[in-house]
């Protein structure tokens, strides 16, 4: 292992580079964000899909951002909902997008990179005329008031006129706080922190991408977002939002609005003892579970190095590398 103070690893060769470009002035945190907005400049799809966070060490703490996609329909009653003989419109299966309140809030905590500077990668892949180029400089400008701010083409392509849920309060009324990360016990030698939402429950119909760094302070960040390539289509701003919500069906509870929708989380911190040694993230098209569990074990006997199940970062006596770079 080389002795480089910072290391990154991803899924996606351009989340890769961004994060790299940002690791020595934004750290860890603001690295593996940058690499998601990289991501969301490239695919129609991850700015409106969900964004799942983890940090921990060089004085970070140990915490979760929750950017999953949310349910829409605050501030309106309960529509009637459809029938089962109803055919249930595309627009009625768009949630409420949590990406950018996520990135924005880890970015808060960590108080390295600005927005501004954490979507310069980004803004550099896409044209400046482009429509996704347009709002993601919108995004840097404004933060979640970007979403506000072009609430016209969100709710033409979501709202109720055509047939679906969205409504203005849920562009405006984001909580992406950070929550604390929950102890988890050894197995076979190692600890997987993961976030508290984690679980088996959660499937999606798009590849999941992760984005992982450390940086020369010892702090750990690891990151998932996903791509997809079916959901509604916002031209105006050169975007699709994929399909996560649950429609309004008489006779079936009511899924409650701002709830965050489920999606696989692929991602977890590692100790091997008191400190973190790792952050991981399961490949596309691998069975999540058990890409991190195999990881745990590959790391309790210390052959983590060879894991082809995951990408990610570990740290072995001060000097950081990538798991690829073994």
């Amino acid at each position: 292992m080389s002795q480089k103070k910072n290391a990154v690893s991803a899924t996606s060769k351009a989340a890769k580079v961004a994060a790299e470009q940002v690791v020595i002035k934004g750290g860890a945190l603001g690295a593996v964000v940058a690499g998601a907005f990289a991501a969301a400049a490239l695919h129609e799809s991850v700015l409106l899909g969900p964004v799942q966070i983890l940090c921990g060490g060089g004085g970070l703490g140990l915490y979760a951002w929750d950017g999953r996609v949310r349910q829409p329909g605050k501030g309106v009653a309960r529509p009637r909902g459809f029938t089962s003989e109803e055919d249930i419109p595309d627009a009625a299966r768009v949630g409420a997008s949590a990406f950018v309140a996520a990135l924005a809030a880890a970015l808060a905590h960590a108080g390295t990179l600005t927005l501004a500077a954490a979507l310069a990668p980004a803004l550099s892949l896409v044209g400046k005329k482009d429509p996704r180029g347009v709002f993601l400089a919108h995004v840097k400008d404004r933060g979640t008031r970007a979403f506000v701010d072009n609430a016209d083409p969100l709710l033409g392509a979501a709202g109720r006129l055509a047939g679906g849920l969205l409504t203005a309060d849920d562009l405006g009324d984001i909580d992406a706080r950070m929550k604390p990360l929950p102890r988890a016990a050894h197995d076979h030698g190692a600890r997987l922190l993961r976030a508290p939402w984690a679980g088996p429950q959660g499937s999606s119909r798009g590849a999941v991408h992760c984005v992982a760094a450390t940086d020369r302070a010892g702090a750990f960040a690891v990151l998932s977002y996903e791509e997809h390539d079916e959901g509604v289509l916002v031209p105006e701003l050169g975007l699709l939002a994929p399909f996560f919500a649950e429609p309004v069906v008489r006779g079936q509870t009511r899924t409650r609005p701002g709830h965050a929708l489920p999606a696989r989380s692929p991602i977890a911190l590692l100790s091997l003892g008191t400190n973190l040694d790792a952050a991981l993230g399961a490949r596309p098209g691998t069975d999540v579970e058990k890409a991190l569990a195999d990881a745990a074990l590959a790391a309790g006997q210390g052959t983590l190095m060879s894991s082809e199940a995951v990408i990610g970062v570990v740290r072995s006596e001060g000097a950081a590398a990538s798991l690829q770079d073994a």
